[in-house]
């Protein structure tokens, strides 16, 4: 049974009250509830580290604009090859351990990315973006379809509308924090705070239930 009123739409609800309906449906939801608030905050910290690193490559690894340009159009790659694998995954480990799989390989990529000395840190950026992008979409790919298969028709707008909120809105608030401590602690320290952070909040999405869904139903 729903958590909400399955009868109940947006138009006869109201705006506040389907709002309400939505965020009420993710906090109660076994794995929808730490979806968002886990993958927000490797979000965050991901964010962090996308802003520090291109000022971090051109101030202190002083690559030229382009190869700073070739640095990201490599590790653009990641991407590609995230979306060939990101089913072959499901098929292999179960939706739910190839999600948790993908944040966690994400986060393993911006601690690759933050590692590097100025020296090799083109180098050690191409390689943590590049696994950061297959991660990514294997996470993306695999946690909107369980999101899309656990939320009943007519909640779904609603429920895709709350996580995104949740999720787009650390973006600027990540790119403030990441400027500020830069300036306060430096660019290399503030990347490595940055992936500390993002494999903190990776290894708690193993403690959730999310690892274990492998049905494709239910809340």
């Amino acid at each position: 049974m729903s958590l909400v009123e399955s009868s109940a739409t947006p138009a006869t609800m109201g705006m506040g009250r389907s709002i309400a309906s939505g965020v009420i449906f993710v906090a109660r939801h076994r794995f929808l509830l730490p979806i968002a608030v886990i993958g927000s905050l490797v979000t965050f910290f991901a964010r962090m580290v996308q802003v520090v690193l291109l000022v971090y490559l051109a101030r202190e690894a002083l690559l030229t604009p382009a190869a700073i340009g070739l640095v990201f159009a490599v590790a653009g790659g990641g991407f590609v090859l995230g979306a060939l694998v990101a089913d072959p995954a499901r098929r292999r480990l179960g939706i739910g351990r190839a999600a948790t799989t993908g944040l966690v390989v994400v986060a393993a990529g911006l601690v690759l990315t933050a590692l590097g000395p100025p020296a090799t840190a083109g180098w050690w950026a191409t390689a943590g973006l590049f696994v950061y992008g297959v991660a990514a979409v294997t996470w993306t790919v695999n946690v909107t379809t369980l999101r899309q298969l656990a939320t009943p028709r007519e909640m779904l707008g609603r429920v895709t509308a709350t996580m995104r909120v949740v999720s787009y809105s650390v973006i600027p608030l990540a790119a403030v924090t990441g400027g500020a401590l830069g300036s306060a602690i430096g660019l290399r320290q503030t990347l490595g705070v940055a992936a500390a952070g993002a494999v903190a909040a990776a290894l708690a999405i193993i403690a959730s239930p999310l690892p274990r869904e492998q049905s494709l139903s239910g809340t």
